[in-house]
């Protein structure tokens, strides 16, 4: 966020969130779905970028392997298990982020009953084509299928989705245009 206060884009209170969540109806094996997001997110840089803000401006930072959490959360006790993980995830998507101290991306795993859970990602909008939410839930997928057949994982196409910096500098030198109705 300071990056866009101190350019005036945004107030402290902007919210640059986007989230999915996905319903998965069945039962799951719990090590082999957190293994598969683990996997997951140390293939995707999204998962590991972070930005600094250093005497030549905004810059980021790709860390070789991710170290945050990847949470799991039982809901399932709860009076209304639904209504408490929706209460949580419109927690978490609502929250302004601050670009250089918070986590840009967050997968989670959320349990309603023994046989529905949801997987959640939030990301920043900073991050090119919203940290590509959908090609993430898809390797899931891929690598979970895999753990739970007992068959290897293929090797991860590349996902990138840090900017790369002539990317960034050509973005700076887009003209402000004004649109109009015909």
């Amino acid at each position: 966020m300071a990056i866009w206060q101190n350019a005036g884009c945004a107030s402290a209170a902007a919210n640059f969130n986007l989230a999915e969540a996905i319903d998965i109806h069945g039962e799951i094996h719990l090590a082999h779905f957190l293994g598969a997001m683990q996997t997951v997110a140390n293939e995707t840089e999204a998962a590991r970028l972070q930005m600094l803000l250093t005497e030549h401006g905004p810059r980021q930072l790709v860390a070789a392997s991710f170290t945050g959490e990847l949470p799991y959360l039982d809901f399932s006790r709860d009076r209304d298990p639904a209504a408490a993980a929706e209460a949580w995830m419109r927690a978490d998507v609502s929250r302004a982020r601050n670009l250089i101290q918070d986590r840009l991306w967050i997968t989670a795993l959320l349990r309603i009953t023994c046989d529905h859970y949801i997987f959640y990602q939030r990301s920043h909008r900073i991050l090119p084509d919203s940290a590509g939410h959908g090609r993430i839930a898809c390797r899931l997928a891929e690598i979970y299928s895999a753990l739970t057949s007992n068959n290897a994982v293929a090797q991860a196409g590349k996902m990138p989705t840090a900017i790369t910096p002539p990317v960034f500098r050509q973005r700076q030198r887009w003209p402000g245009e004004t649109l109009t109705a015909s």
